[in-house]
């Protein structure tokens, strides 16, 4: 699993992310790659960073694709000139369509109800805007809006038990 955290202050928005990229088998997990690439400059004034599956097969694919390179494709789609909220509801329809085709072949099984197999934050400017904005795509499940620079703080994404400790002091899992 992964971590990415995209922090919303008034002077701007960061967004980080790991780069270990996991994988779970029938003996269990296993390390891939220590150079996945999770953080992304979907345009001149948008990030993101992902976290969940590393793989998906979308229709059209002859084998599965990593995130980053779907991300790579993803953006070519992007008209020019499109605010954050826009650029998130469309990564979040390029993705679920993308899931939905892969579990619906059966290369995974579906995500039980209330988990969420993949998911981004999305975080930048809309152009001429002053203000920032950071939504949360969760696939399944939709896009949220969770900040603005005006309303600065943190959001992470991924397995944040150890950030949730630190900044909450207490794991939300108890």
């Amino acid at each position: 699993m992964s971590l990415g955290i995209c922090v919303a202050t008034s002077e701007g928005i960061a967004v980080a992310g790991e780069s270990r990229q996991t994988h779970a088998g029938r003996a269990g997990a296993r390390v891939g790659s220590d150079s996945a690439t999770k953080v992304f400059e979907l345009t001149e004034n948008v990030l993101a960073v992902t976290a969940g599956w590393a793989f998906l097969r979308p229709q059209g694919a002859a084998c599965l694709k990593n995130i980053a390179s779907l991300v790579e494709e993803f953006k070519a789609s992007i008209a020019s000139g499109s605010g954050v909220q826009v650029v998130a509801d469309e990564l979040y329809t390029y993705f679920h369509t993308a899931y939905q085709w892969h579990t619906a072949q059966g290369y995974d099984q579906p995500v039980p109800a209330g988990q969420i197999a993949l998911q981004f934050l999305v975080g930048g400017y809309d152009p001429q805007a002053r203000v920032g904005t950071v939504f949360q795509c969760n696939i399944p499940g939709g896009v949220s809006p969770l900040r603005d620079t005006s309303n600065p703080g943190a959001s992470w994404i991924g397995q944040f038990d150890v950030v949730s400790r630190i900044i909450k002091g207490w794991d939300p899992r108890i």
